[in-house]
């Protein structure tokens, strides 16, 4: 990859509308683009959250054709004790329990709604 480029993964969810809310309430984000249809604004079958720098699209499990909950990524935060306390208050399931990495960078991992892995590591 070129200086500049970047790749962000997609994570399958049953319910985009409903990740996008969870996603929202623990990261500082930006919803880039969110794919809804004209009857229901909480059908929406994919979206683009943008993470300042880096993020990550939401599809719908039934139009990618493979269960939810099948992803992982990484997301670097410099706001990591606001992230902690967000993700506990939404009642996150935690598969990391906060500690420090061999780097000295604070770590944990969290599952969202779906399933998915999310590790949280301190920039």
């Amino acid at each position: 990859m070129a200086a500049g480029d970047s790749a962000w993964p997609v994570l399958v969810s049953n319910q985009v509308h409903d990740s996008i809310e969870w996603y929202r309430s623990v990261f500082t984000l930006v919803v880039a683009y969110r794919n809804e249809t004209e009857q229901n604004s909480r059908d929406v079958n994919y979206a683009v959250l943008d993470l300042s720098g880096g993020g990550f699209h939401l599809a719908l499990a039934r139009d990618m054709d493979m269960p939810a909950g099948q992803g992982a990524c990484v997301v670097h935060v410099d706001d990591f004790d606001g992230v902690l306390i967000r993700a506990r208050a939404q009642g996150a399931t935690f598969y990391i329990e906060p500690g420090t990495i061999p780097t000295g960078a604070r770590t944990f991992g969290i599952l969202d709604p779906d399933g998915n892995h999310i590790s949280i590591v301190e920039r």
